[in-house]
């Protein structure tokens, strides 16, 4: 991803930390383009970094594990994540954004950061 701005870029991650502190990612009645706020940042999380593990995406989000699997069985669920088998190791799971999910993440970093966003 390439963003045109860098203060746009590091306001968003000051932003998700924000949000990790107040505790938002646990609230699910917060939604943002018609998934909870929890599911936003973890689409956002493996739509950026393809291939994580549910443990990394776990530690990027400041949340425990049990609820990353809850949040990432929504977004199978509705088709903006895949599971996939690690070649190397098939003990781990790894995420990959949709077609779907990387077009509603596109989205959601187009309204983000403005005109000047683009992948």
């Amino acid at each position: 991803m390439k963003v045109n701005d860098p203060h746009a870029w590091r306001l968003r991650e000051l932003l998700k930390k924000l949000v990790r502190s107040i505790g938002l990612l646990h609230r699910e009645e917060t939604a943002c383009c018609g998934i909870t706020l929890s599911q936003c940042h973890a689409l956002g999380e493996v739509a950026t970094q393809e291939g994580l593990t549910p443990g990394e995406l776990a530690v990027r989000l400041g949340i425990n594990p049990s609820a990353v699997t809850r949040i990432t069985d929504a977004l199978v669920q509705n088709g903006l994540v895949r599971r996939e088998s690690d070649l190397s190791d098939r003990r781990l799971v790894r995420l990959f954004p949709t077609p779907e999910g990387r077009s509603l993440w596109e989205g959601v970093q187009a309204t983000i950061l403005g005109p000047g966003y683009h992948t």
